[in-house]
């Protein structure tokens, strides 16, 4: 292997360890302050930034996160590119000396290379790529050597002369002693014991045992909770990497795992635990610790994003080595029994806090508890007036909840709003005519039914409820492999559509046959996944969930027939 990517791995090991950036990171804020030449604001953010303490628990500092703020995704074009290198070396021209400008600008080039070598192995790499790839390195280091000493010797300025330089293996020594200095001016600067941790593995430059080696070595350095923490961190890493060969290639000390992981959750508040459980429990599972596996699947709840996983299917293996999927079979059953406070009792098992468990949510929504679902994890403010609410993301949501939970005035509102915003998406058009059937308006079922076949589309699944709700394809002929659940996203919006269908001409098992596939799709989004649930679980024609009177009496009135549709 010619080259090896730290920047994909990198991205990649930060991905899978923090959540979604918020609209004010400081990745955002500098790309705006650029665009706008606002220099001095761009040095202040700097200082702060820089200024540290740095945390082992902060995956992504600031510091790193700010710098990508100065050069686009590699999905942009080149033109973007180029209008980026512009806006930079107008910085520097005005503010020569400026420690954040010359970095930036280093940063910019390598970043610009890894653009032309693109993220494949290096076999994949044209000739081209490779001399754009080594010109812009090169570049990068001229600009580095030639800036200013305090950006050389800067945090950042040291990581980027590591981060060029690491791809080589004949300078992986020289990459360790960096990272060195860097741990010596701030020991809790995560980046630069993952960029030599991720430059260990066996894949890349590392024997067998090296990097659990250096793990132990830099976290007895570091020492406390806080070295336990990087060694699960970093030996968290390599179980995602090597996945079955983990063990045997590493020979890790779980215990210290253990007690990382657990000391960098209990650092951590409730809402951010996620990535953190999810690569513990992967790497309990591959250890052969299926318990612990077991009782964090549980803490984790309902998921939607499989990365930690290396994909859904290691998920589901996941589930059944556990022993997790046998119990949610069971609980299933007595949901569909209408034994509510004992499958209620289930759910809140799964998780030691009642007050973080998702599964407690799901099962609130799936029944159309309301006042329960308010006070659960990851609730939505259904309070909120509609016309308040900006984000058509936010609209979509509260459509999914607003149906679960019954709330038909609120639900048509939603949908109502999201349908002017997004005519050519079917969620509000669907929620119209789910609404209609639950409540038993043929009429109103009829126009919905309408709207959707009206809709102009060229989207698969929509086409495919469009023929079934027309009449021109039988609805009881639609089966779930009709949709492609692995990569149409509106895979779901379609089945329902057909599936609300086959319950209005008197078809269930056929629609719940559709909508376990869909689930099977979307069962990790709380929101959808509870308005899935409560369709198979009360569809329409079924017992209402809740009378008014039982509503008032609150979640001691829990008897509920689950209808055709279980």
């Amino acid at each position: 292997m010619r080259y090896c990517y730290p920047g994909m791995v990198f991205s990649l090991l930060l991905a899978c360890l923090t959540a979604v950036v918020s609209a004010q990171s400081a990745s955002r804020q500098a790309g705006q302050l650029l665009a706008d030449a606002r220099y001095d604001e761009l040095d202040a953010l700097y200082a702060k930034v820089a200024a540290g303490p740095f945390a082992i628990t902060d995956s992504r500092p600031e510091l790193t996160d700010y710098f990508k703020g100065f050069f686009p995704s590699e999905t942009k074009s080149e033109a973007e590119w180029q209008k980026r290198r512009e806006a930079l070396e107008r910085w520097v021209e005005a503010r020569p000396e400026s420690v954040p400008a010359r970095l930036a600008q280093v940063a910019f080039y390598q970043e610009h290379a890894w653009k032309a070598r693109g993220q494949g192995y290096s076999s994949t790499v044209s000739e081209e790529g490779w001399k754009l790839f080594a010109e812009r390195r090169d570049r990068a280091l001229e600009l580095l050597a030639a800036a200013p000493e305090a950006a050389r010797t800067a945090l950042y300025g040291i990581y980027l002369e590591a981060y060029i330089k690491a791809p080589e293996g004949k300078y992986l020594e020289e990459v360790r002693w960096l990272a060195d200095r860097m741990t010596g001016i701030e020991p809790g600067f995560g980046p630069a014991y993952s960029l030599v941790g991720n430059y260990l593995l066996p894949r890349w430059f590392g024997e067998p045992g090296d990097l659990a080696r250096y793990a132990a070595e830099a976290a007895d350095k570091l020492g406390g909770a806080d070295g336990d923490i990087l060694y699960a961190q970093l030996l968290g890493w390599a179980a995602y990497c090597e996945e079955d060969k983990f063990v045997s290639l590493h020979r890790p000390d779980y215990a210290r795992m253990v007690r990382g992981y657990e000391a960098w959750l209990e650092k951590t508040p409730a809402a951010k635990r996620f990535p953190i459980q999810s690569r513990f429990c992967y790497a309990a599972g591959l250890t052969g610790d299926w318990k612990r596996a077991r009782q964090l699947l549980g803490e984790i709840g309902p998921v939607a994003s499989f990365g930690n996983w290396n994909g859904r299917e290691n998920y589901g293996v996941w589930l059944e080595k556990s022993g997790l999927r046998q119990e949610f079979v069971s609980i299933e059953i007595i949901e569909q029994q209408g034994r509510l406070d004992e499958a209620e009792k289930r759910y809140a098992e799964l998780a030691r806090d009642r007050a973080s468990n998702r599964w407690l949510t799901l099962f609130y929504l799936s029944h159309g508890l309301a006042r329960e679902y308010a006070g659960s994890a990851g609730a939505r403010d259904m309070a909120a007036p509609v016309d308040s609410i900006r984000s058509m993301d936010e609209v979509a949501e509260q459509c999914r909840v607003s149906i679960a939970l019954r709330d038909f005035p609120r639900a048509r509102a939603l949908a109502m709003k999201f349908d002017r915003s997004r005519p050519h998406n079917l969620i509000g058009k669907i929620t119209l005519y789910e609404a209609a059937l639950l409540e038993g308006d043929a009429a109103a079922a009829g126009q919905a039914r309408e709207a959707i076949v009206a809709l102009k589309t060229n989207r698969k699944a929509y086409r495919v409820a469009q023929e079934v709700l027309s009449g021109k394809r039988s609805a009881a002929d639609v089966k779930p492999g009709d949709f492609d659940w692995k990569s149409d996203q509106y895979a779901s919006q379609g089945a329902t559509a057909c599936a609300l269908r086959l319950y209005e001409i008197g078809e269930p098992a056929a629609a719940t046959a559709l909508l376990d596939a869909a689930l099977r799709r979307e069962g990790g989004y709380l929101e959808e996944a509870g308005r899935l649930r409560a369709l198979v679980l009360h569809p329409p024609g079924s017992s209402p969930l809740l009378s008014e009177a039982a509503v008032e009496a609150g979640p001691n009135a829990k008897a509920v027939t689950a209808g055709s549709g279980g």
